[in-house]
């Protein structure tokens, strides 16, 4: 067997080994990979796979260098196919040997999900996925932003920094790129420190560079910076056309505990969206002034942002107790049985009243009339006669003897 193994290796081309391969009266692992070699070296795929499916009939177990061997000789899109089925086959036994063949191929076929999914399906990564992936980031068309953006959103700090040191020419986007992901890692005074490199460079800020900034300022509670930042975009004619930059202001001055001036930034957007209304309110609410911040919610939900009222409460109502230590009473269970029966849904509000803590009777005889008034007197036939059953069912076990 060794003998015949050496003949192999020792020929340089399949048709000279494929002789002395046949005439083994035993294969093992090394003979046949010794010839799956020599087809990828010749680059002649379609015998490649078929010498693997041989093996696989034979009897013999592949080992990892027999799955690298054939995934490497079948890169190339016409085998698609063929890639996912040898993807089946070893996906239970990703390494950093296996992973990286298996991610060129993906990336050969173009399929960006692909080569994403087996890098985060390897256990444990060394260079080599990651060199895989940044080609695979480039061959899919894609900037060395989206490289940076993808190491900061895994906390790969070090990896995103030593990348954007070797870029040649830094432009704006890349900058800011690294602005973020300093800020969404937590790393404020990197943030801010990067911003002034950048500036010395002679990089003009885009209106999400500054929005970066300002949100490193808020996470570091920097308000000397931010107001420097502020008059800056003020300065540079950057007015409030969109939602991003201002927003950003309002959160900034808010968690800096500059109420008075989050309130003028937030007032200064004219579209106003539920990140806004947000902003303020949640502000307000930071800073100790309650009322300001229900009139806020009040006046977000008569200006018709509706659409997410319902889940904004809940998250309130549960939070009560879990982060702030207070115990809900009759009051707030009530607001929020007349909540879900305006949003209809009549099964939360049910599990609500099954929740109560206190005398159900109770409650019915001061608030069930508000079960009648959660619905809008408009829609109060239509939604009496489709939900006359369900209502029944959530109230008679509690009023009848």
């Amino acid at each position: 067997m060794e003998l015949t193994d050496q003949l192999l290796h020792q020929s340089r081309k399949p048709s000279e080994a494929q002789c002395p391969f046949d005439e083994m009266p035993q294969r093992d692992v090394v003979s046949w990979n010794t010839m799956l070699l020599g087809f990828r070296d010749v680059q002649n795929p379609e015998k490649a796979y078929n010498c693997f499916l041989k093996m696989m009939k034979h009897g013999s177990d592949p080992d990892e260098l027999t799955f690298s061997v054939v995934i490497t000789t079948l890169l190339n899109p016409e085998h698609r196919i063929l890639i996912q089925q040898l993807y089946a086959l070893v996906v239970r036994n990703l390494n950093t040997y296996l992973g990286p063949p298996l991610m060129r191929a993906y990336v050969s076929l173009g399929d960006r999900q692909g080569f994403l999914r087996n890098f985060d399906e390897i256990p444990v990564k060394d260079v080599v996925p990651y060199n895989v992936l940044i080609l695979g980031y480039i061959e899919s068309g894609h900037t060395w932003s989206t490289m940076i953006n993808g190491y900061m959103k895994n906390k790969m700090i070090n990896e995103a920094r030593d990348l954007f040191q070797k870029l040649e020419i830094k432009d704006v986007v890349s900058w800011t790129a690294m602005i973020r992901g300093f800020a969404q890692c937590d790393k404020f005074v990197e943030a801010l420190e990067t911003f002034p490199w950048m500036m010395r460079t002679q990089t003009r800020p885009s209106r999400y560079t500054f929005s970066c900034v300002i949100d490193a300022c808020a996470g570091s509670s920097s308000l000397v910076i931010g107001v420097q930042l502020h008059s800056w975009i003020l300065k540079l004619g950057m007015t409030p056309h969109d939602v991003i930059l201002p927003t950003s202001l309002v959160d900034m001055y808010a968690k800096c505990g500059e109420m008075e001036s989050a309130s003028m930034a937030f007032t200064s957007i004219p579209n106003k969206n539920l990140a806004s209304w947000n902003s303020i309110i949640g502000g307000y609410a930071r800073n100790g002034l309650a009322s300001e911040a229900l009139h806020q919610f009040d006046t977000m939900v008569r200006d018709g942002v509706l659409h997410h009222q319902c889940s904004f409460r809940e998250k309130l109502f549960n939070s009560m107790k879990t982060k702030y230590g207070v115990q809900a009473e009759m009051k707030h269970y009530s607001c929020m049985v007349d909540l879900y029966g305006r949003a209809g849904e009549l099964g939360k509000a049910e599990d609500l009243i099954k929740s109560m803590p206190f005398n159900l009777m109770s409650w019915f005889g001061v608030h069930c009339s508000g079960l009648v008034g959660c619905i809008h007197p408009r829609k109060w036939v239509e939604s009496l006669h489709l939900n006359y059953r369900k209502w029944r069912k959530i109230i008679l076990p509690y009023i009848m003897p």
